[in-house]
C-alpha cells in the first residue's frame, strides 16, 4: 500500500511540477532541473532530498 501510495505521489508531483514549468520555461527537459527551479521558487525545501 504504501509503495502505491509513493508512486502515485511521485506520477502526480512530477506532473504537477512539468505544468508549473511548462508555463513558465519550456525548454526544461530534466527532472533535475525542474526540482532546481522549484527549489528557487521556495515551493520545495531541497531539491537534494
Amino acid at each position: 500500500m504504501a509503495a502505491r501510495f509513493a508512486r502515485m505521489t511521485d506520477i502526480l508531483t512530477r506532473s504537477i511540477f512539468r505544468a508549473i514549468i511548462a508555463a513558465e520555461f519550456a525548454d526544461m527537459q530534466r527532472f533535475l532541473d525542474v526540482l532546481n527551479f522549484m527549489e528557487k521558487l521556495k515551493i520545495i525545501d531541497s531539491a537534494r532530498q
